[in-house]
């Protein structure tokens, strides 16, 4: 980024604010709900994914490549990162959420294997920059299936009552 810190500091400062997305998500999915959090998420990760390459192309500024990688990161950490891993049991019966829930996180495992494999091939044959275009497109489909395929288990006002309604053991 051209900025005076070494490539492990930058690096830190970016995986830091996943860091502290995760953790602001463990109130904030509750308290505005998880389609709201997904389509800021999604939102936040495509702005950014296009901001990221844009400035590499033109040159805006050294700055821009840091902040948008740490709001790329944040965004990410806000929901996408979080989201899926609760979300999917409470999508499935009982009866097979163990199977369900098995099923994604292998193939998610899978994904993430599949991206860090072909991220060389995707640089050497599109360009350094124009790979994050592939992505920001994965974000940009990310918020659309949010809006139309997300759903809420129930809502946040019958949780709060139905949360108020149950015995507290000591």
């Amino acid at each position: 980024s051209s900025l005076n810190l070494s490539a492990s500091n930058q690096a830190g400062i970016v995986q830091l604010s996943q860091c502290v997305a995760c953790i602001l998500s463990c109130f904030l999915v509750e308290k505005i709900g998880r389609k709201p959090s997904w389509l800021i998420s999604c939102f936040g990760a495509t702005t950014f994914l296009l901001l990221y390459p844009l400035n590499g192309r033109y040159q805006w500024s050294n700055w821009i490549p840091i902040v948008s990688l740490f709001m790329f990161q944040f965004s990410y950490g806000f929901g996408l990162g979080t989201i899926p891993w609760f979300i999917i049991p409470e999508y499935f019966d009982f009866s097979v959420r163990s199977k369900a829930t098995a099923f994604c996180v292998a193939f998610n495992w899978l994904m993430s294997f599949g991206v860090i494999f072909i991220w060389p091939i995707m640089n050497s044959e599109l360009g350094q920059y124009d790979s994050f275009y592939v992505f920001m497109g994965v974000c940009f489909f990310g918020f659309i299936f949010g809006l139309f395929g997300l759903k809420e288990p129930i809502s946040h006002e019958m949780r709060s009552e139905l949360l108020a309604t149950l015995p507290i053991d000591n």
